[in-house]
């Protein structure tokens, strides 16, 4: 092979090599190339020669091909340094030392190592080595765009992402269980369990003690606390017929958001002119307009003027107000109760021992019967009320005053005992009465048909309220004392 030839270290370093290539052709153009180097003292640089005339095809294509070698070689000489050429351990093993002997040598006088590698084991390492490298650099790449996600910072902490409330799931009404079974108790820490009201599906129940808690009705799951911004008790609570509000009563009327317990706002009732406002002055009760727009608030105490005050839910101004005894300050005067005709068309009140009914549209009194506890019929057009006095509970036309029936619920023999709740069945069929003894009255037969024994009512202790469920297959009553514990159950009543 006629080859321009200069010296160059590397270049016969190169093709000392290719004298252990597997091809014959090869080895023979390499012992071709180092004789022409030795017999002149120079060596093309292999990436540099040039084929002169006469050389063959062959010889042609083995050149181009240690061109293309060299090439490789030099790259990984800049990637691999520690590569170049091969390297000898001290701590060598007998089989790699006889390997070694065993290597053929072009003999002396040629500065070759004791055992150099082959090509082909080389380019077996070099893909190794390449194979490697690749791999790093992919699980680099995955691990630089993992870093990057969303939800996470070069520091590997993960980001907190903001967890939204959950809405409480309500629990579905039980199936059909015997008559006066207890679903579930929430017993409390506190001396009272003030007053319960159904959420208008009848899976959700709130309940005021020295808090205010709402939860699933059967099961006691999904507490929801709403959070006070008076100092005092509320003595009543109200859910709004829409669901979606809730109205607690004390020093002053609070509003929460149901599904959140967010509180919405406060009312402070208006006071008479010249007075102040006292531990005295309180809303002992409030009452929703049937769309969800209005609060009736019962103000008591010399401030406030004994008078029901209608206020709007959004701005929480009063509206009107309906006066009851404005100017005395006895305690007949105190108004105990208020509810929302189911048409909203009147409004029904107890003081001074009677039931009075007002106009909304003229504010003027339209009838009144005595009694103490007191409840609308389902269709609006009737009264329940207690007379503690001789123990009667009786019907009345809502317009006329007019008396429709009476049920003597109390022997009155040996002393009567006040009512302290009273609530009328959705289908209109059944009275639920609390006056000592927690009992369910049939309408038509006036007869009593079950008394639920799940409260202590003696030593002081009594039922404060009760609600029928909206679907009137559960009743929720409420009691308390200074003698005896204080509970919110819901149970079965007789249908």
């Amino acid at each position: 092979m006629a080859l321009a030839i200069q010296a160059s270290p590397a270049s016969l370093a190169l093709v000392k090599t290719a004298l252990y290539d597997p091809d014959t052709m090869v080895r023979d153009a390499a012992q071709a190339v180092l004789q022409q180097a030795r017999a002149e003292g120079t060596l093309t640089p292999v990436a540099q020669a040039v084929p002169q005339e006469g050389t063959s095809a062959q010889q042609v294509s083995s050149l181009k091909s240690y061109q293309r070698f060299y090439a490789l070689k030099t790259i990984l000489t800049h990637l691999w340094p520690a590569r170049n050429g091969p390297q000898k351990s001290a701590g060598a093993s007998t089989m790699q030392k006889r390997s070694m002997k065993n290597e053929t040598s072009p003999g002396p006088g040629y500065g070759f190592p004791e055992r150099v590698q082959r090509p082909r084991q080389r380019w077996l390492a070099t893909g190794l080595t390449l194979a490697t490298v690749i791999a790093l650099i992919v699980a680099w790449i995955v691990v630089l765009q993992l870093r990057l996600l969303p939800g996470t910072t070069a520091s590997h902490h993960p980001v907190a992402n903001p967890t939204p409330k959950a809405v409480p799931s309500p629990t579905a009404t039980p199936a059909s269980a015997p008559v006066g079974t207890t679903l579930y108790t929430y017993h409390s820490s506190y001396r009272d369990v003030y007053a319960v009201s159904w959420s208008p599906d009848g899976k959700r129940l709130v309940a005021t003690d020295n808090t205010v808690r709402s939860w699933d009705a059967t099961t006691g799951k999904n507490i929801i606390t709403y959070p006070k911004q008076i100092n005092d008790d509320m003595t009543a609570i109200a859910w709004s017929p829409d669901g979606l509000f809730i109205v607690g009563s004390g020093s002053k009327a609070q509003l929460w958001d149901a599904a959140s317990g967010k509180t919405l706002g406060t009312f402070t009732p208006q006071t008479q002119a010249g007075q102040t406002p006292s531990d005295n002055d309180r809303i002992y009760a409030s009452a929703w307009s049937p769309d969800s727009t209005l609060v009736a608030s019962a103000v008591n105490g010399p401030a406030y003027g004994f008078s029901i005050q209608v206020w709007n839910r959004q701005t929480r101004q009063v509206v009107f107000t309906i006066p009851s005894n404005p100017a005395g300050y006895t305690y007949a005067g105190y108004i105990y109760n208020v509810q929302w005709s189911p048409d909203g068309k009147e409004i029904a009140i107890t003081t001074n021992n009677k039931i009075q009914v007002y106009n909304i549209a003229s504010k003027a009194l339209v009838s009144q019967n005595s009694g103490g506890a007191f409840t609308w019929s389902p269709d609006g057009t009737k009264i329940a009320s207690t007379d503690d006095k001789y123990g009667t509970l009786q019907v009345w036309d809502s317009v006329t005053g007019t008396i429709l029936s009476r049920i003597q619920y109390q022997d009155t023999r040996f002393g009567a005992t006040a009512a302290t709740a009273l609530a009328w069945s959705p289908d209109g069929k059944m009275f639920a009465i609390a006056a000592g003894p927690l009992t369910e009255w049939d309408v038509s037969t006036g007869k009593k048909v079950f008394e639920y024994k799940g409260h202590v009512t003696n030593g002081g202790n009594g039922v404060t309220s009760l609600a029928w469920s909206p679907d009137g297959k559960m009743i929720a009553s409420s009691s308390g004392g200074e003698s005896g514990p204080a509970t919110a159950q819901v149970w079965v009543p007789a249908r």
